[in-house]
Formats: structure tokens, sequence, C-alpha cells
């Protein structure tokens, strides 16, 4: 079995990905110490089915990535820069597993998600098992480092609770929403940024620099996330269903007139709507335009902190990552 996991693991396409080529090597290390991590130490067989479906989840790794990358931008890649990404993908997988939890999600990564095959109380459990890993992982790294870990989880957790609470609320304004999704996802690439510098020695100006894209990356990746749920989601309008309120939401609201901006929130309400209609509203009134220019001025003030760093193939793999993730939808 564990023969099996590796070669999944290798043969997961993250590795392909244009940011990651000067990394190739590090990436590998760390699905392998990451598959130690969790089957290191001796586990009851039934619990082996469940890691394997975890892992074998193909996904793009950018956490990992930006540790990476942000060491190799200062000029060192460590022992501990591969544990710490290590930690932080693991770390990301667990959020994952309560997410689909909190959201009923049938799919993950394209594949039925943990709960939908092993149910809830597995899915949270298995999300705590990968989080004492973490935990374990970090206490051995030194009290900096574990205190960066740790103060980005409150965040994360501060993040996804407000949310969650704001279920619904589908008229929250703009200000609260980007401090939503600045806690719960824009904290984790700031801190993958910072621990990839400082790991590396690097001076002040170049973590400051790091930081700031990492932030100002969090947020186009997020708001463009959600974007993509609206607009090309695997599961039609997936955070409307849930009642996560998005930007492009909260623009196409304000931008209505009253008749219709009661109109979209008894469809909102009830969940009856369909996905073409909201998709020409939003291109009618300017919320997609509107969110796509959110965007696109957090991609330029990542690409500007960047501009602070030596030219590099690392700085260069790390300009592609934040053009991905601004990728235009529609």
């Amino acid at each position: 079995m564990a023969k099996e996991l590796h070669s999944a693991l290798a043969d997961r396409p993250v590795l392909q990905l244009p940011w990651t080529r000067p990394i190739c090597r590090q990436l590998a290390q760390v699905q392998e110490l990451i598959h130690d991590e969790l089957y290191g130490q001796a586990i009851p067989d039934c619990i082996r089915p469940v890691l394997d479906h975890v892992l074998a989840s193909k996904g793009k790794m950018i956490r990992p990535a930006l540790v990476l990358l942000s060491g190799l931008a200062c000029n060192k890649i460590t022992d501990r820069h591969i544990c710490v990404a290590a930690i932080m993908e693991m770390l990301h997988q667990a959020t994952l597993l309560h997410d689909d939890v909190l959201d009923q999600a049938r799919t993950r990564r394209g594949r039925p998600a943990t709960n939908r095959l092993w149910g809830d109380k597995v899915a949270i459990l298995v999300g705590d098992y990968i989080l004492s890993h973490v935990m374990a992982s970090s206490a051995g790294l030194g009290s900096k480092v574990s205190t960066i870990i740790a103060e980005m989880a409150r965040r994360v957790c501060t993040g996804e609770l407000h949310q969650v609470l704001r279920r619904g609320h589908w008229q929250i304004d703009q200000q609260e929403y980007l401090q939503i999704i600045r806690d719960k996802s824009a904290s984790f690439f700031v801190a993958c940024c910072r621990l990839g510098a400082e790991l590396a020695g690097a001076r002040a100006v170049y973590v400051n620099a790091l930081e700031g894209y990492g932030l100002s990356l969090g947020m186009v990746f997020q708001i463009n996330d959600d974007l993509q749920d609206l607009l090309v989601g695997p599961e039609d309008g997936h955070d409307i269903s849930t009642g996560t309120v998005t930007l492009p939401i909260i623009s196409l609201l304000e931008r209505t007139d009253n008749p219709s901006r009661r109109t979209w929130l008894r469809r909102l309400d009830s969940g009856r709507y369909r996905r073409d209609l909201l998709n020409k509203a939003l291109k009618r009134h300017g919320a997609l335009a509107y969110t796509n220019q959110i965007i696109q001025a957090y991609l330029q003030e990542a690409l500007a902190y960047l501009t602070r760093i030596q030219q590099t193939v690392a700085k260069h793999s790390l300009v592609q990552l934040a053009y991905y993730s601004a990728r235009p939808i529609a």
C-alpha cells in the first residue's frame, strides 16, 4: 500500500505547473515527508484507506510552494523549509476536510469528498489526526516558527468562524467580506512567505516584501476562487447554496435597483435561482467587471512588492503564480 501511494503522489501534476519548476525536487521531498509523517507510526489498518484517499487528491500545493519559493528567492532552501512546507500542506489539508463537512460538499479536487465516503465524523477526526501531526512537527522547529504557525492558524479559524456566522446575511458590505478573506485565506499565504524568507536568513526588507506579496496574492486567490465558484464551479453556486456571501454578490446587490434587489434577495434566501440568469445579472450590472477590477488591483499590489526582490528564477515563479491566481473568468 505504501509503495502504491508513493507512486500516486509522484504522478500528481503539481510538479508540472510552471511556477514549480525551480522547486520540483523539494516539492517531491515535501510529499514524501507528509507520507512518512502520517504513516510513520503504527496505525490501525482501517485508517489507511481514509489517509490514502485524502493524500491521493490532486492539489496545486501552492502553500508549500510559497514557502520554498520565498526561501529560494532569498538564496536558500534548507531542511527546515521542507519541514515547514509539509506542515503548511498538512494544515491546509486538515482545513479542507473540516470545510467539506461544514459545507456538506460532494466533491473535492474532482474526487468524492471524504465525508461523502466515510461520513462527517470520520472526516472531522482524520482532519484532527492530521492537525495533531502539524502540532508535533511545529514543536520541533522552535518557539518563533511555531508561534507564527499558531498565530496564522488562529486567524484562519477566526475568518472561517466569522464567515460561517454571517452565512445568509446577503447585505454584508465589501469591507467585512475583505476582512473575512484576509483572515481565512490571505493570512495563510503571508505566513508561508514570511517563514520561507526568515528561514533563509533574509534581511527585513525581503521578509516584509514577501509578506506583502503573500497578503496581496492571498486576496487575489480567494476573490478569484469565489468568482469561479459562481461562474464555473463543479457544484452550481456552492457558496450561495451554503449562504456564503462573496464579492460578486455584494457588488450585484449594491448596483441593482430596489425591486431587483428584493427579487435577488428572495432567490438567494430560497436557493431557487438559475446560474445562467445570475451570471447574466452579474455582467449586466457590472458586478463581474468590478470583481475582476478588484482582483487586478490586488495583483498589481503583489507584483509591486516583488520589485523589491532581486531578479531570480524564484522571483519569476512568484510572478507566474500571481498571474495564474488572477487568471480571468469569463
